[in-house]
């Protein structure tokens, strides 16, 4: 049976760990989007930011950061409508972070790394 042309218009790819793992992937330029794990508190354990969303936009890709609300529940984090709301009028309304700002949430981030641990599971690439 031959495969009927146009069937699969867009490739992507999703990770939740091993970002290294992602790279190769990445580099064959047969994928246009890649969706991570991304948040202030996993960057420090994963850091898709700087490895497969630092390398996808070089390479005219699509990026997509899901978990952003992170948590070490399993059920995850989940926002009522009143909190939605409350964070869609922080994105539109957003300012980028002053550098004390930024040095605060980071070193809260590392913290919270720390204790949560490999979340979502090993980052080694040979695990």
């Amino acid at each position: 049976m031959t495969p009927r042309r146009g069937g699969i218009r867009h490739i992507g790819l999703i990770c939740h760990l091993r970002p290294k793992r992602a790279l190769p992937i990445i580099e064959t330029g047969d994928i246009e989007l890649v969706m991570c794990a991304a948040n202030f508190v996993e960057v420090h354990t994963y850091d898709f930011e700087g490895t497969v969303f630092a390398e996808a936009p070089k390479r005219g890709m699509g990026v997509v950061a899901m978990k952003i609300l992170g948590g070490r529940d399993a059920e995850g984090a989940k926002l009522s409508a009143t909190e939605l709301k409350k964070a869609l009028a922080t994105v539109r309304a957003y300012q980028p972070f002053s550098d004390r700002e930024l040095s605060k949430i980071s070193t809260k981030g590392k913290q919270m790394a720390k204790d949560w641990g490999e979340l979502r599971g090993p980052v080694a690439w040979n695990v």
